[in-house]
């Protein structure tokens, strides 16, 4: 019941609460309009100079800001991009959108870095994690009650090789079978099987030190948090500061922006992610390896 409650809470939450936090933005220096734009915003957006259009489009189009702010013959244009995040895009036009009014100025909207058109509401990474996170859990629930306990080196190889094909499955399904996440096919099944790894390894070791509740704690952490904090359904910039920063240090999180940086970015800032996903991978082989050698020294 009070696992429910987390769900309901943390899902249910920061969707009726979002709203932008800083989003960063590209804005035209050298065209007044633009910068007013930006200081009226507030703290909603955080503004990067730019010395023309072109310059932040260059940004967005590496996902290095949420959008372009900049003027035209007639007034201001806004370039967003809904393949960071359709909710995203929309509270910051809504934002940039109040601030044009101010200046009795019209605005226009133009996606420049668009989602599939199989994916138009940008929640195919969303369940493709979700169901990842939770065939992860169901394989190791059944490694920790086999009748023979197995050994570390078995459970990391049969979980490498779950990883593999299970990854390599969601990349083949999502990318050229259903088009809905349009990246290189190798690159995302590599994240998608980091992913389903991380969850496998982890879900094993926390159950292994901490007995019953250590399935309850990888639901947590993957499922209940790092779902809900990913970028998956919410973007990133419209969570409170603390679950932006959670965001990026759970593994849900990394995979979603290595993910949609692949598909839709060029790769560009993947080593970050990449990194927490192996790192998580590491601690979790590392604390399997020291519960295995106490139950060896113990028999």
């Amino acid at each position: 019941m009070v696992l429910s409650c987390i769900l309901i809470g943390l899902y249910v939450g920061f969707s009726s609460a979002a709203k932008p936090h800083r989003a960063p933005v590209a804005v035209v220096t050298n065209q007044e309009p633009a910068q007013q734009v930006g200081v009226l915003a507030g703290p909603a957006l955080q503004a990067h100079p730019v010395g023309d259009r072109e310059s932040g489009l260059a940004l967005l189009r590496n996902g290095r800001v949420s959008a372009v702010i900049s003027t035209t013959p007639i007034g201001l244009r806004l370039d967003v991009a809904t393949a960071a995040g359709p909710t995203t895009a929309v509270s910051i036009e809504e934002e940039v959108s109040a601030a044009a009014a101010k200046l009795h100025r019209p605005l226009s909207t133009h996606d420049t870095v668009p989602l599939s058109p199989t994916d138009r509401r940008g929640l195919a990474m969303f369940f493709t994690g979700l169901s990842l996170s939770l065939a992860s859990s169901s394989l190791a629930h059944s490694l920790n009650r086999a009748h023979s306990r197995p050994p570390w080196r078995q459970r990391v190889c049969v979980t490498g090789v779950f990883g593999a094909l299970s990854g390599l499955a969601g990349a083949l399904v999502t990318g050229p079978l259903l088009g809905a996440l349009p990246g290189p096919v190798l690159s995302v099944a590599t994240t998608l099987a980091l992913l389903s790894v991380t969850g496998a390894l982890t879900t094993q070791a926390l159950v292994q030190w901490l007995g019953p509740p250590g399935h309850a704690a990888t639901t947590v952490l993957f499922v209940a948090v790092g779902m809900p904090t990913s970028g998956g359904i919410v973007g990133v910039h419209l969570l409170p500061p603390p679950a932006q920063f959670v965001s990026g240090l759970l593994p849900p999180g990394a995979a979603v922006r290595a993910v949609r940086s692949y598909c839709y970015f060029h790769g560009v800032q993947v080593t970050v992610p990449l990194l927490t996903l192996a790192g998580w991978i590491a601690a979790a082989a590392v604390l399997l390896w020291m519960r295995d050698g106490q139950y060896r020294q113990s028999e």
